[in-house]
């Protein structure tokens, strides 16, 4: 987690989330080969991985329902239930496949889905501190 790290090693954690959602977005509508995206990641930061990753999940219906209350569609988000499903699933996939994945409830109202961010961190620093 950032906390209580170097400036560098937060920008590392940003970047990282952005190559998720990059990654996750790119197979998604594209279908390129996951194989060449992960060839990719090692060859930009090897092994170096955030310890924790949130994946604030929701059903595509629930997300665009919420974006529609905050503004007019923009390229993306008028895109098909087709690419969103896909999207979601990718990430899903990678919470799957990567142990620093925490998946959170989206679909919760905020104050719950806090919560549960705040639960797993202190579960996370409790775990880091015992080490």
């Amino acid at each position: 987690m950032a906390l209580g790290r170097g400036l560098s090693e937060l920008l590392g954690e940003v970047e990282t989330a952005y190559e998720n959602s990059t990654t996750t977005s790119t197979d998604g509508v594209t279908e390129l080969n996951v194989n060449h995206i992960t060839a990719l990641e090692d060859i930009v930061h090897g092994r170096l991985q955030p310890d924790l990753t949130f994946l604030l999940d929701a059903s595509v219906e629930v997300g665009r329902a919420r974006a529609a209350k905050r503004s007019a569609a923009d390229r993306i988000e008028a895109e098909s239930l087709r690419f969103f499903n896909r999207v979601r699933e990718m990430f899903l996939q990678r919470a799957r496949k990567y142990e620093r994945f925490c998946v959170i409830d989206a679909q919760q109202p905020l104050p719950e889905v806090q919560g549960d961010v705040i639960k797993q961190l202190e579960h996370h620093f409790k775990k880091i501190s015992n080490s």
